[in-house]
């Protein structure tokens, strides 16, 4: 019989995971259920505050924009793998860190997408190069940027966690380190 094991996400990773669950999913589905989400949209009284983002990252409101959809639709993935990882966190399962690495890389990566197809680099400056510099900073690379930053924070504790014990089982079993 295996030994039991009992393994808890640590809280910062839980919390990233929760709050972004909400985040993604309301996120997609602003641009999935555009254009009732828009400014004179039947929906747009439950997603308000997007309405000072749209002017911001025009990819929000470009119906024409497909990259757009397909990131959202990656969102409502991503939410899912989320709430996966934390119902692992709740039944104290070792997985729980595995799935959890997999979903902040994937938001991490999923992030630094949507950044490039935003540059000249891949022809898309035109969806947010019209503002300033002062709103670009404080609209769109500081909220962005959470994106890329905290993912990559909870990746980093996640392979620390996941390192230390495969060191444990290295020093049991007597193998050499690889």
């Amino acid at each position: 019989m295996a030994a039991e094991t009992h393994y808890k996400l640590p809280g910062f990773v839980a919390f990233w995971l929760s709050l972004s669950t909400v985040i993604v999913v309301i996120d997609g589905l602003v641009v999935i259920l555009r254009p009732r989400t828009l400014p004179g949209g039947d929906l747009n009284y439950l997603v308000k505050p997007y309405n000072l983002y749209f002017p911001v990252d025009k990819r929000y409101a470009d119906m024409e924009d497909t990259f757009g959809v397909g990131q959202s639709w990656m969102n409502l993935v991503e939410a899912f793998l989320n709430i996966i990882a934390l119902s692992l966190h709740l039944r104290s399962s070792t997985f729980s860190a595995i799935m959890a690495l997999i979903v902040c890389t994937m938001t991490w990566a999923k992030t630094i997408l949507y950044f490039l197809v935003s540059t000249e680099l891949c022809g898309g400056a035109h969806y947010i190069a019209h503002n300033p510099w002062k709103d670009l900073i404080l609209f769109y690379y500081l909220p962005n940027g959470i994106w890329i930053v905290v993912p990559l924070i909870c990746m980093l504790i996640l392979a620390q966690e996941i390192n230390a014990v495969m060191c444990v089982y290295y020093q049991a079993s007597g193998k050499k380190k690889i």
